[in-house]
Parts: structure tokens; sequence; C-alpha cells
């Protein structure tokens, strides 16, 4: 016999005897307080850190593994389970099982010793706040994740509004239709389904990421659309009439990444409705792109970095400042969130925008709340705040004869670190929260405030929460804009120079590379900008 040959057959005896020494755990989620099954999240980790993927029993129900990684820190590794218990095959040991559930549902991990017999286990998640109760919902606008995966990722990871994208391009040269990338997407015409009164997919979503002009590496940005009825064979830039378009059909627009190079121009010419405050490379595991786009950050900004160039609090404060900047030269642009699951290691709607709406819950009020900014976003706590009683989104006019009170609710599962209050980008007042522990889990703080503006501006919110890890979970409010007779809001001298610094050097990059309908585009928002003055 030969050795190849003999080397062969051990290997397959090893691998029998591996097999035959696994064991079987059946588990199931369910609702800690009424018992009943729930769809959910599952990690499962040995002592050594490997994962393993459990598998429905339900062959209607499959589980969705998800495994994405970047760099050596930077992985996701999950399933996702529909209603239903699930198994999993397990050699002699120590196991963590972890179960989640969007922002709504306290985690839970269960630590299991497998011996040589088959096991049972439960967990129970508590579901500590319920947003929709109070007319709140959570969305996710930024997704690849195939269309046919999407009442399963809605269900376990409990996202009441989902967008997932039905086409997708990255060539300036190639259509919507003809050159979409989604292989996997909504196929017919646009419709929004409802899995249950709290939970709505959207059919029709797009969008342009141009990494190649003329069918060469030429990095422009990108736009997302939310919410279309309809798509055609668009082509961008110019980026005009695909706008147009959208918002003829009651779509949004949204600002997939404050950092590529023609995100301040779209946001200046085409008045774009959202700005991603947490986007695609906000995750749970590891921040793994400290490089990526450092260079269109400014100094002025003054972004925490390491020795490998941005942390993951340098690049989040990177899209705060730059989407302050936009506020303070007048473009009533609205926060949300996406997550780019498919793509990045991160789980569906571990970022997303809750947004306020009256009655049951309809993509047209969703859109339209979102739209007016009653709303905020997070990848952790929860945050209501009012100032007089009104929601963010709200224009206030002064003069402001007495003071205006700004009252804060935060709830949160960790606790709750410290809230900024921001004037036109300013923080104007920084304090520590007192974390208060609830009945049901989690945490409460309450924080009031008096705030009398003397000049035109905007106010907003954020609050952040402690963790062991010194990762960043924080929560964000949409902006109230404030008007106060005889004054006008402007840029700072500094955002106003980097702004059109950014502007400037996209004009001379793309002066050979762009058509002339598609660089007038890039005059008009300089055009725009240049005339902002600082107040």
């Amino acid at each position: 016999m030969k050795f190849s040959t003999l080397f062969a057959l051990v290997a397959l005896s090893l691998s029998g005897w591996e097999l035959g020494a696994q064991v079987r755990l059946t588990g199931r989620v369910v609702d800690e307080q009424t018992g009943e099954p729930l769809a959910a999240r599952l990690e499962i980790r040995s002592e050594k850190g490997e994962r393993f993927e459990a598998r429905s029993i339900d062959p209607a129900k499959p589980a969705l593994p998800y495994k994405r990684q970047v760099g050596n820190a930077s992985l996701e590794h999950h399933v996702t389970l529909g209603v239903g218990p699930f198994v999993v095959d397990l050699l002699p040991g120590k196991y963590s099982l972890t179960a989640q559930r969007g922002k709504e549902w306290m985690p839970t991990t269960k630590e299991v010793f497998m011996g040589d017999k088959p096991q049972e286990v439960t967990l129970m998640l508590k579901h500590w706040i319920d947003l929709p109760q109070l007319g709140w919902y959570g969305g996710d606008v930024h997704s690849h994740r195939p269309w046919s995966q999407m009442p399963n990722l809605a269900m376990a990871e409990d996202v009441h509004v989902s967008f997932p994208l039905s086409h997708w391009v990255t060539s300036a040269e190639a259509g919507l239709i003809s050159g979409n990338r989604i292989r996997d997407g909504f196929q017919g015409k646009a419709k929004t389904i409802s899995l249950d009164k709290n939970h709505l997919i959207h059919s029709h979503n797009a969008e342009f990421e141009i990494f190649t002009v003329k069918n060469k590496s030429h990095t422009l940005g990108a736009i997302l659309a939310i919410g279309m009825t309809g798509i055609d064979d668009d082509r961008v830039p110019p980026l005009t009439s695909f706008v147009q378009k959208v918002r003829a059909q009651g779509g949004l627009t949204d600002l997939e990444k404050h950092s590529w190079p023609w995100s301040l121009a779209i946001a200046a010419t085409h008045k774009v409705d959202l700005f991603e405050l947490s986007n695609n490379h906000v995750w749970q595991t590891r921040f793994g792109f400290p490089s990526w786009t450092i260079g269109e950050t400014a100094p002025y900004m003054k972004l925490e970095q390491s020795d490998q160039g941005l942390t993951e609090w340098g690049w989040i404060d990177f899209g705060f400042q730059t989407y302050y900047a936009l506020l303070n030269c007048g473009l009533k642009i609205m926060p949300s969130a996406g997550t780019g699951a498919g793509v990045h290691p991160v789980a569906f709607g571990f970022s997303r925008v809750y947004a306020k709406t009256e009655g049951p819950l309809e993509l047209k009020s969703w859109l339209a709340a979102l739209k007016a900014g009653r709303s905020f976003v997070t990848n952790g706590p929860i945050l209501f705040a009012e100032i007089e009683g009104h929601l963010p989104g709200t224009q206030l006019k002064g003069p402001f004869a007495k003071a205006t009170a700004l009252r804060v609710k935060v709830h949160g599962i960790a606790t709750l670190d410290r809230i900024e209050i921001l004037f036109n980008g300013v923080v104007i007042h920084k304090e520590k929260l007192v974390s208060t522990p609830r009945k049901n889990g989690g945490y409460d703080a309450v924080f009031e405030t008096f705030l009398r503006p003397d000049r035109s501006g905007w106010f907003a919110v954020r609050v952040f929460e402690q963790n062991e890890e010194k990762r960043v979970r924080f929560a964000h409010s949409a902006p109230w804009f404030v008007e106060v007779s005889g004054t006008t809001l402007g840029p700072r001298k500094e955002e106003l120079d980097h702004i059109l610094g950014t502007i400037d050097r996209e004009i001379a990059r793309n002066k050979n590379v762009l058509d002339e309908k598609s660089l007038a585009e890039f005059q008009t928002a300089r055009e725009f900008y240049q005339r902002r003055t600082s107040p």
C-alpha cells in the first residue's frame, strides 16, 4: 500500500473518531416573561474562542450563518434563528452561547459543559423596553443582505423597518438595472411587506457606489436611495435626474459615508435628506479601518488617533464633525444609520435610527418622521429628548424671553456614562449621568437643563454608555433648529475652509475625467458653500 493511501485512511479514521465524539446540544430561545419562542441572533464559542454554527430543527425556518472578518481582530460570526428549536453538534468541552435580539431585548449568555451525553439548553431574553408601544420604530437604511433572508433577519434582530438593497452599481458606465451587482435581490414591482404590526420590509432601494469612471479606477463615493417605487436604468454622475426621481416617488436620499470625496458636494448640490451618523464601519466587533480615507480628515477636528490611524472614536467623531459642519452651512439633513450588513463584519441592525410616528407603523409615515427629524440614532442606548415638549426636528422661533427646558431620558442595557449638549456643533454642556437600575433590567438616567439661545442655530443631544472595553456606544438626537431675529447661522471659518478646499480638490481631480454636467454639480456645490459666511 502506498504511503499516501495509508495516510488518507488514517486521516479518514481520525475524522470519523472526532465525528463520533461529537455530542448534540439542542436549544431554544424564548421570551423570559411569556415563555414564547423567539427569533434571535446566536453566537456559540468554545473556551479557545472557536466559533460554531447552530442549525434549525425546522427545515422550513433555516438558520442563517453569517461570517465576515477584517484583519485578525475584527470577526463577526453568528447565525440568525427563526422561531423554533436549534441543534449543534459539539466535541466535549466548555462552550458559551449568547443570544441577542436588537436593542430592546436584554442579551443573555449561558455556559454549557458538554460531556458524552446529549443536552438541552434554554436561552431566555428579557424585553426590557418596548419602543413601538411608545410610537418609536427602528430602521436600518443600508443592507446588502439578500431579499430572501430579510424576514429571518428583521425578526431575529427586531428591526422594525428594513431596506435591503435591490440595486447596487459601482461603475459610472453601468446602469442601475443593466449593471446591477445584486444577484439575489427583490424581483418584480415595488412593494412593502408586513411581517406583523411592528415589522416592515421595503423592496426597492438603490446604491450608487462609484469606484470606476471610464472603465478606470476612480473613486467618487456613494449615495443611497430608500423607499423607491420604481427603478430605471439610471447612470450617474450627474445625479440631478436620479435624485429628482427618488423624491417624486416619495423616497429619501442618504449620504452613506461622510468621508467619501463626493459627499460634501452631494450634500449641497442635491440637498440630501439623510446623513449616516452610524455607518457601515461601526461594528460590535473591533473597529477595522483605521487608515481608510484618513486623508479626508481636517486638522481642526483634532480626531483621536493611534499609531495605526483613527481610533473607533476618531472615526465616529469624524462623522459627527462633518455632519455638524453641514448643519452649520444651513443644510437641514437629518441623521440616519445603516450597517451595510452583508459586506462587513457587522450584524444587520447593529446601528439603527428610531423615528417617532403616530398611529400604526406604515412606510410612508415612518419615512416622513425620518425626514422631519423626529428621530435618534443609536448603536447602544435609547434616547428620548424634548425642548419645551418639542421633539427633535422642530423649528423654534425666538426671541426667547425666558429659558427653555431641555428634558432628556436615557435608557441602556449597560451603565450610562455621560450626556453632551451641542449648540452649532460645539459641546456647551457635558455631565456624567447617574444610572438607576430598572426593575426589568438595564438602566435609566434623567437630565434636565435650561437653554436660552441668543442667536440662530441648532441644538442636539448625544449620550454614551460605559463599558469595560472602552467601545463607543452612543445615541445621538436629530437637531432642533432655533431662529433668533437679527442673527444668522453659518459655518466656522475652519469648517468652511475645509469644505471649500475639499470641493476645489475634487474639481481639479475630476476635470479631465467627468463630463461637463457632472463637473457642474461640483461647481454648484462650491458656489453654495462660498455664499455661506461665519456668523
